[in-house]
């Protein structure tokens, strides 16, 4: 099975052999399909309320919800940084409080980021639509949190050599919102730029799959 960990609209779900992990605001658009919750720091301009956190907490408990996301910190679009960072810091409890993982946004503000894995995180952390370079992503993976990757076909050396360095068990595949390549293209770049079968990468993503999502999934 191929697997889209991070996407904003189904593109494959009548195709049995790819799985697809939808990124939604604040209400479901699709059923029987995989999601995440969050409130996108481009998009939430006060802190969560009572009613946005039960709400929140109402979808968590769907079968097909899997953690909350995206939501985190950035720099350069959004609410003003006390405001990101107090919804950011309300999501992260929520997280905790229901034992599920976060998928992160964040555009650099990778410092304020770990400062917050490491006061508050509770759960597994992945941060997605990473395109930094090797150093930030070992910074990253050695404080445990994991990076979700979009291979496309013109790459600087920069992203190339930091795609080549992740470890087996450090990270995900994606498309996110941009789809000039199909997962099943995204999945057959990574494994030429690892010099891994196919196959391989495949069971090595489901392997990281179901041990980040754990029983919720």
């Amino acid at each position: 099975m191929y697997i889209d960990f991070h996407t904003h609209k189904p593109l494959y779900s009548a195709e049995s052999n790819i799985l697809e992990v939808i990124s939604v605001h604040n209400t479901v658009k699709y059923e029987n399909e995989y999601f995440t919750v969050g409130h996108h720091p481009w998009w939430t301009g006060q802190a969560l309320s009572e009613v946005d956190l039960q709400n929140m907490e109402t979808l968590l408990a769907n079968k097909y919800c899997l953690g909350i996301g995206e939501c985190g910190l950035d720099k350069l679009k959004g609410a003003t940084k006390e405001i990101q960072e107090e919804v950011f810091y309300q999501q992260i409890m929520l997280a905790n409080k229901n034992n599920v993982p976060v998928i992160v946004h964040c555009v650099r503000q990778y410092d304020q980021a770990l400062n917050f894995k490491k006061k508050y995180g509770k759960t597994p952390w992945v941060i997605h639509g990473f395109r930094r370079n090797q150093h930030l992503a070992k910074s990253l993976i050695d404080q445990g949190i994991m990076l979700s990757v979009s291979p496309v076909q013109q790459m600087n050396e920069s992203f190339v050599e930091m795609l080549r360095f992740l470890p087996a068990d450090s990270y995900f595949l994606e498309t996110d919102s941009e789809y000039s390549l199909t997962i099943i293209e995204r999945y057959q770049l990574m494994a030429t730029l690892k010099n891994l079968d196919l196959e391989e990468l495949k069971t090595q993503m489901r392997v990281n799959f179901d041990g980040f999502f754990g029983l919720k999934f």
